[in-house]
């Protein structure tokens, strides 16, 4: 399959040049960066265009009651009808991205189009504000629990909804959840916000109402660099910068060049409970995910970088050293803070943000040794993450490459990592 690119039907590989770049209006440039693998841009978005893409193009779009299907078989049939709030918002970010990048399918506009308007007209709570955790397929409101991070990826999806589709709507939509976020989740005594609610707003200590995490605040300051890139508001300036030091002062072990996820609202990491033994390891996705999205976070804000740019190799080349599996050429999905990953299970996400942390690390240091792990990382990804019979990428592998789960997606695997890690590193724009 091809997809439309502009008005005329063009080999995807040519992708890169025809590419339209969301962020043109952006206040921050891009500097002149090491460009020697065509070759791979190249293949990624071949792989992109001809069966990734396309997996769920045909089959997660829910013609029968709107929003999207997101828990699919291999073959992309439908396992069940559950629609939980951050696959919907991932495949509304997807379908405008891939709008934004060129593709020029009608499907993809009503495909974003309509989830958004499932997503507005189900999962907003009217009476208390915010959003709803999870509906049934239908829409009816199944978990009306309020967390933080389904609210960051709304935020995200909306912003890159009107920057496709100049829709003022969507971007009402982004600060409204602002808004209802700093009304009820904001702590009002340390930076952050708090992560796990019921629907009135209300902590439950018994449901780690005591939490905040470095996922959630990860993803927050990636959803707020795009939304103040587009307002350009001093409210989402100021949280931009609070959630960006809260990672590098908070999150962030310098002792083991790692961070963790789990901690109680002062910020000391938690020692009790699920993320008290999770803070026992670190993953190495979010690692290598945390130092990538930190360089536009700080472009956005004009901070000086080289401190940054700093930080971010020391993530990579901590995860590559301990969470790198050669002979697989992929990276495994955790491990403890010094020494050989515990749980080397391929993930498929962790594989797209790996590529796109290896390609932006060797573009700023031409060390030959990221282009070649980045050339290993591609390959992993298109002959064995990916699935030649049906498209789209298998959740988890081992590093034998045999299956460990051959699902296709679930509540927590939509489109947005390999979509993104192929647009990335196809068209050498970290975004």
């Amino acid at each position: 399959m091809k997809l439309l690119i502009g008005e005329a039907h063009l080999p995807v590989a040519l992708l890169c040049a025809a590419f339209v770049g969301c962020c043109a209006a952006g206040p921050v440039p891009y500097p002149p960066m090491r460009d020697s693998h065509p070759d791979l841009r190249a293949r990624m978005l071949a792989h992109l265009g001809e069966s990734l893409f396309p997996f769920w193009l045909e089959n997660s779009i829910d013609e029968q009651y709107g929003g999207f299907l997101t828990v699919l078989n291999r073959d992309g049939s439908m396992r069940g009808g559950q629609k939980m709030l951050v696959p919907q918002a991932r495949q509304i970010w997807t379908f405008s991205r891939m709008w934004n990048a060129g593709y020029r399918d009608a499907r993809i506009r009503e495909g974003a189009r309509g989830g958004l308007e499932f997503l507005r007209r189900h999962f907003w709570d009217e009476t208390h504000e915010g959003w709803y955790w999870q509906v049934r397929r239908d829409g009816t409101p199944e978990d009306m629990s309020k967390r933080t991070y389904g609210h960051a990826f709304v935020i995200y999806a909306a912003v890159e909804y009107y920057r496709a589709f100049d829709d003022p709507v969507a971007l009402r939509v982004a600060e409204a959840t602002v808004d209802a976020l700093e009304r009820h989740a904001k702590d009002p005594e340390h930076p952050g916000y708090v992560d796990f609610m019921d629907r009135r707003w209300v902590p439950d200590p018994e449901n780690n109402g005591h939490i905040k995490t470095m996922n959630t605040h990860l993803h927050l300051m990636e959803a707020l660099t795009e939304l103040y890139m587009v307002t350009g508001k001093p409210l989402h300036k100021e949280r931009l910068r609070e959630m960006l030091d809260i990672l590098v002062e908070k999150c962030y072990l310098p002792e083991y060049e790692c961070c963790i996820d789990g901690f109680y609202y002062d910020w000391s990491p938690a020692r009790d409970g699920f993320f008290g033994q999770k803070n026992q390891i670190t993953s190495y996705g979010h690692n290598v995910e945390f130092a990538w999205l930190m360089q536009r976070a700080v472009r956005a804000l004009e901070l000086p970088e080289e401190p940054y740019r700093r930080m971010a190799l020391v993530l990579i080349d901590r995860a590559m050293k301990y969470g790198w599996d050669e002979q697989a050429g992929a990276m495994c999905y955790e491990g403890p803070w010094r020494g050989p990953a515990t749980n080397r299970v391929i993930e498929w996400w962790v594989q797209a943000e790996n590529a796109v942390a290896l390609d932006w690390a060797y573009r700023v240091t031409g060390d030959a040794r990221y282009l070649a792990d980045l050339r290993s990382q591609v390959t992993w990804i298109i002959e064995k993450q990916s699935d030649p019979a049906y498209g789209g990428w298998y959740s988890s592998l081992a590093a034998d490459g045999s299956i460990v789960s051959a699902s296709k997606a679930h509540i927590w695997h939509a489109a947005y990592h390999e979509v993104r890690g192929c647009l990335n590193v196809g068209t050498g724009r970290w975004e």
